[in-house]
């Protein structure tokens, strides 16, 4: 297995998976997926935060698909460590999609992960 680290900045709406090599300096960028269902349903405060506005079924179907969004961000990790592709994961991501992503990782991603970072951050490099 190739000594890499994966750094995936997520939120509802995003993930951006970037690689870096043994040096934790140089990052290069791999793969951007996007879940506009997410998008749809996000509302900006002040260019660094979001909002939800959602109530009822709408706030149900949301939680649907960031879960089916997770379960794709998961399975990306889980496909990429079982080729040999990386072996460290860091994720930084909103706070409330973290708790959801967290819950679709296979366990080897579990262990593999050597940090976690609750900050809505995408924002920043989108």
């Amino acid at each position: 297995m190739k000594n890499s680290r994966w750094y995936i900045l997520a939120n509802q709406a995003d993930a951006v998976f970037y690689e870096s090599k043994s040096n934790h300096k140089d990052f290069q960028y791999i793969l951007r997926l996007t879940n506009n269902y997410g998008r749809k349903h996000e509302g900006r405060m002040d260019g660094s935060r979001t909002l939800h506005y959602a109530v009822g079924s709408q706030d149900a179907k949301l939680g649907h698909y960031s879960r089916k969004f997770a379960r794709k961000i998961a399975e990306v990790l889980y496909l990429s460590h079982q080729k040999g592709l990386c072996n460290k994961v860091t994720i930084v991501a909103s706070p409330h999609f973290l708790g959801v992503l967290r819950k679709e990782l296979h366990s080897s991603i579990k262990q593999a992960l050597v940090k976690e970072i609750k900050t809505e951050l995408i924002e920043k490099v989108a």
